[in-house]
C-alpha cells in the first residue's frame, strides 16, 4: 500500500537482522518487504552428527548439547582401595567420577583382603607363637595366614593310656597329675605301737600316712603285752624272789609272769621278828616290812638311766641296797642311754626311714637320723641342691623343672634341608635331654645361593627376565652394529643358572687405510660382579687372543693396503665386519642379583 501517496509502496519500510537454526545450524539474515509481505533471508544450516562426542556443540541441532554421549562405568583402585564411577560428559569434557579408597597403613590382619592396597593379600601378617597339649603333650607351634585364614599349626604330644604311676607328670594329658594312682592301706609298729594308714600320692611323691604310736620306756608290767614296742611281750618284767611266812616261817617261791598273769609260788612257814636281813621274820608277809634303812636315792655305779636308784631293804639283803629306778631297755631316739652302755642314742636308733624334708625338687627326699642331742628322729636331706641340667627334674630345688633352659642357646642343626637346617636347642619341662628347635623357615626363594625355601634346592625356580639370550647358539637373538664412531650400550642381570650372550658386528670405514678401535668395557659393574669373554661366532669357541675373565677388551686394526688379512678395511675400500661373541657370566663369589651395563664402541 502507497500509504503515502507519493506514487510507491512501503518503500520506507525499514530492514532488521533475523536469526535461525540451533547449535550448529545457527544462522543470521534480515527482514525485507515484498509485495506487502515480511520476508526473512535467514536460512537454518544441517545437522553435523548425532552429538555423541563430548564437545560442548549441539550437532545435532535439538537444543541441548552433547545429549548423544553415552555415560560409561568405570573402575580405580586395587584390593581394599577398589572403587567404581562413571564417565559422563560435563560443560564439553569427559569426568570420571570415580575415586579409589585410601590404603591402610599395613596389611598384617589375616582377612584375604588388600588392605594396603599395594597388590599382595596379607603379605604383613606376622606368624605368632602358640602352645598346644597339656601335661606330657606340651608343645609349641606357631599361627600361619591360608588364604585369610589363621591357622594353628601345633601337634600335641600322644598321650599315655593311664595316670597311675605317681611321677608329677600329667602322663595322660588330661589337665591332672598323677590321679589314677590308687591309694593302698599301710601299717606299721609292733605291739602296742602298732598303727594303721595309707599310701597316697603326693605332688609326684608317695607319702605313707601310717606313724607307729609310741612306745613305753620298759616292758616291765605282765599284762601280755609288748608295751616298749620291740616284738617281745613283757620281756622286761622282773621275776622277783618271794617269801611268805614269819620268821622261822619264811619260805622262798618267786613271782613270775606266766601268760601275762604274775603267779607266786611262796609257801609261808613259822613267823618271827622282823628285822633287815632278807628275812620275813615276822611272818606278815612282807620281807623286811617298813623297809628297814630303805627309801634314800643312791647311785647304782651303773652307766645311762640304770644310775639313779633308791636304797631299799628288801627280802635278799641284810643292809638296805640301792636298786636302780630304771631297767636297761632297746635304744630309742631321746636323748637317753636306754640300754645303759653309756653311749646316748647309740646306733642311730629310729633311723634310714624315708622321709619329707619340706623342701622342693629334689631336695624333698631324706631319710631319718637319730644323733645324741636329738629327741625324735629328724629328716636328713639325701639329695642337695646343684646346677639345673635338662633332665625333667627340680635340680636347683626352686620348685620349677628344667628352668633356666638348662643347655639350650646353642646352635644346632635340625637335620631339615636348606636354611630350615639352623636351629637352636631348646629344653622345656618335659625334656629329659636338650632338643633341636627349628630358628629359620621356608620363605620364598632368592637369588642369594641359599636354599630358602628349603626344598633341598638352591636358587630353584629363579628367573631374571632381562631380554637377554643365555645360550651362545641364541646370541642372534641381540644383535648391536657398531659402525667407526659410534657406541652402543647393553644392559641386564644374569640368571644364577646361565650366563648372557649378545653378538656384536663391527664395521670399519669405507676409506682406504682406515684404522678402528672396537672396545667393550663395563660401564656399571657394582662390586665387580660380572667379568666376559670374547667368543668366535657360530662356533663359539673361545678367540685366543681373549682371557676367559675380563671386565675391558680394546684392540687397534689398521687398514690394510694390500689385502685383507687382517680385521678392517681392505684396499679395494669396500667395508668388512668383524664379528664377535660376548659371552657376560657371574664373577666367582657373586651371589648378588644385581644389573651390569657393558658399552660397546667402536673409535
Amino acid at each position: 500500500i502507497d500509504d503515502d501517496c507519493n506514487g510507491t509502496a512501503d518503500e520506507d519500510y525499514v530492514s532488521v537482522a533475523t536469526s535461525c537454526g540451533q547449535g550448529v545450524c545457527a544462522a543470521t539474515g534480515t527482514t525485507s518487504c515484498v509485495a506487502g509481505s515480511v520476508v526473512s533471508s535467514c536460512m537454518a544450516g544441517a545437522p553435523t552428527g548425532t552429538d555423541a562426542n563430548c564437545n560442548g556443540l549441539d550437532e545435532d541441532c535439538d537444543g541441548v548439547a552433547d545429549d548423544g554421549y553415552v555415560v560409561t562405568a568405570t573402575s580405580c583402585g586395587i584390593g581394599a582401595c577398589a572403587s567404581t564411577g562413571t564417565l559422563s560428559c560435563v560443560g564439553g569434557m569427559t569426568v570420571n567420577s570415580c575415586v579409589a579408597g585410601t590404603p591402610a597403613a599395613s596389611d598384617t590382619t589375616c582377612n584375604n583382603v588388600d588392605d594396603n592396597c599395594n597388590g599382595t593379600r596379607d603379605e604383613g601378617y606376622v606368624p605368632s607363637a602358640v602352645t598346644c597339649g597339656v601335661g606330657a603333650c606340651a608343645a609349641t607351634g606357631q599361627t600361619t595366614c591360608n588364604a585369610g585364614t589363621v591357622t594353628n599349626v601345633c601337634v600335641p604330644g600322644t598321650a599315655a593310656a593311664s595316670d597311675t604311676t605317681c611321677n608329677g607328670i600329667d602322663d595322660n594329658c588330661n589337665g591332672s597329675t598323677d590321679e589314677g594312682y590308687t591309694s593302698v592301706a599301710s601299717s606299721c609298729g609292733t605291739g602296742a605301737c602298732a598303727a594303721t594308714g595309707s599310701i597316697t600320692c603326693m605332688a609326684g611323691m608317695l607319702l605313707n600316712s601310717c606313724v607307729p604310736l609310741a612306745p613305753a620306756p620298759t616292758d616291765t608290767s605282765c599284762n601280755n603285752i609288748d608295751d616298749n614296742c620291740n616284738g617281745v611281750r613283757d620281756e622286761g618284767y622282773v621275776v622277783t624272789v618271794t617269801t611268805c611266812g614269819v620268821g622261822a616261817c619264811v619260805r622262798n617261791g618267786t613271782l613270775s609272769c606266766v601268760a601275762g598273769v604274775p603267779t607266786n609260788s611262796c609257801v609261808a612257814g613259822t613267823p618271827t621278828a622282823e628285822v633287815c636281813d632278807g628275812l620275813d621274820n615276822n611272818c606278815n608277809g612282807t620281807v623286811n616290812d617298813g623297809n628297814p634303812g630303805g627309801g634314800g636315792s643312791c647311785n647304782t655305779g651303773q652307766l645311762g638311766v640304770c644310775q639313779a636308784g633308791t636304797l631299799f631293804c628288801n627280802a635278799s639283803t641284810t643292809t638296805p641296797v640301792c636298786n636302780r629306778n630304771t631297767n636297761p631297755s632297746p635304744e630309742v631316739c631321746d636323748t637317753l642311754d636306754n640300754n645303759c652302755d653309756g653311749i646316748v642314742n647309740d646306733g642311730n636308733p629310729d633311723a634310714g626311714l624315708s622321709c619329707s624334708t619340706g623342701l622342693q625338687g629334689l631336695c624333698g627326699t631324706g631319710r631319718t637320723v637319730c644323733t645324741a642331742s636329738d629327741s625324735t628322729p629328724r629328716c636328713s636331706l639325701t639329695v642337695f641342691a646343684e646346677g639345673e641340667i635338662c633332665d625333667a627334674f627340680d635340680n636347683d630345688c626352686d620348685g620349677a623343672v628344667n628352668d633356666g633352659n638348662p643347655g639350650g642357646g646353642i646352635p644346632c642343626s635340625t637335620g631339615l634341608q636348606g636354611a630350615c637346617g639352623t636351629g637352636s636347642t631348646s629344653c622345656g619341662a618335659a625334656n629329659t635331654v636338650p632338643v633341636c628347635a627349628q630358628t629359620v623357615f621356608p620363605t620364598t626363594e632368592v637369588c642369594d645361593v641359599v636354599d630358602n625355601n628349603c626344598n633341598g634346592q638352591v636358587d630353584d625356580g629363579i628367573s631374571i627376565p632381562d631380554g637377554v639370550p643365555n645360550t651362545c647358539a641364541g646370541a642372534g637373538a641381540l644383535t648391536y652394529n657398531v659402525g667407526v664412531g659410534g657406541v652402543q650400550y647393553v644392559s641386564g642381570t644374569v640368571d644364577p643358572s646361565g650366563d648372557d650372550y649378545i653378538l656384536v658386528n663391527f664395521t670399519g670405514s669405507t676409506g682406504n687405510g682406515t684404522q678402528y678401535r672396537p672396545k667393550f668395557q663395563f660401564l656399571s659393574n657394582p662390586g665387580g660382579a660380572y667379568v666376559f669373554s670374547l667368543l668366535n661366532p657360530g662356533a663359539c669357541t673361545a678367540m685366543a687372543t681373549c682371557q676367559p675373565t675380563m671386565t675391558v677388551f680394546e684392540r687397534n686394526y689398521p687398514g690394510n693396503q694390500s689385502g685383507c688379512a687382517t680385521r678392517g678395511t681392505c684396499s679395494d675400500s669396500v667395508p668388512r665386519v668383524t664379528s664377535y661373541v660376548v659371552r657376560i657370566r657371574r664373577a666367582s663369589g657373586n651371589t648378588n642379583c644385581v644389573g651390569y651395563t657393558l658399552a660397546i664402541s667402536n673409535n
